[in-house]
This record gives C-alpha cells, sequence and structure tokens, in this order.
C-alpha cells in the first residue's frame, strides 16, 4: 500500500532518495500547521497578511511591564501587568485558530515567562474527538 504524504516535515529533511520526508499522520499534520500559525507573523505569509500569530514578538513582553503604560479610555494611566500580556496571546491564538485551524477547538492556553524565555502550552481537540496538547518554549 501507498503512503500518502500530507506535507513536508518542517524543517525540511532529506530521505536517502533525495526526496523530502513527509508527514503521513493527520495528528502530526494538524501539530505541524498550528506551530507554523504559531510562529508565523502577521503579514509574513504572502497574500495572506492576517495569518499567524507572532508568538516571538512577545518575548520580551515580560520586561516592558514595569516600564509600559497604557492610557485607558478613561484617560487614568493603567499599568500592563504580566497577565495582560498572558490574555493577549491566549486571545490572539483562540482567534487565529477559529479562522485557520477550525479542525481544531482550545481547550486551554498556559504562558509563562523566566528570564529571556516564554514557555508555551497549548491543550487542544481535533475535531472533537482527539485531545492532543502542545508545547513549546521560545527563546
Amino acid at each position: 500500500m501507498a503512503k500518502i504524504s500530507l506535507q513536508p516535515i518542517i524543517p525540511l529533511q532529506l530521505e536517502t532518495d533525495g526526496s523530502f520526508k513527509t508527514i503521513e499522520d493527520s495528528v502530526d499534520n494538524i501539530k505541524q500547521k498550528f506551530k507554523m500559525l504559531i510562529f508565523t507573523n502577521p503579514g509574513e505569509k504572502l497574500m495572506n497578511s492576517t495569518f499567524g500569530v507572532g508568538i516571538k514578538n512577545f518575548l520580551f513582553e515580560n520586561q516592558k511591564i514595569k516600564k509600559t503604560f497604557n492610557l485607558g479610555v478613561t484617560g487614568r494611566v493603567e499599568a500592563i501587568t504580566q497577565e495582560d500580556i498572558e490574555e493577549k496571546i491566549k486571545r490572539i491564538i483562540i482567534a487565529q485558530c477559529s479562522v485557520y485551524l477550525r479542525e481544531i477547538t482550545i481547550s486551554d492556553v498556559f504562558v509563562s515567562f523566566e528570564e529571556n524565555t516564554m514557555f508555551l502550552k497549548v491543550d487542544y481537540v481535533i475535531n472533537g474527538l482527539i485531545n492532543n496538547s502542545l508545547d513549546l518554549v521560545i527563546t
């Protein structure tokens, strides 16, 4: 029986015959698509400027917490907190998945920062049947 290749493995890897290694499992295929959505910056994908979470843009946000202030609608100065940044990341991931990865439903998003590293864990369900998790360390 012939293998069904869904897409090449990213980063590209070569087989012994010179062809690219491919993903042949639908769960792994969705996980790779999810990683590409997380790491792509908005405006980076040609012909689709809204695609992407741009997670690395948030990497040093935790260092700006004590220095950055946001003028709210009332005109008072409000400090941007760690929770504000984490909530923004969660909202963007959920919004992006609702448009570009409709085969998954986000169960929960966990974000934490430690010095110059972000830890991201996203729990999700594929087509209402398969529970999965994406764990990323972003440096």
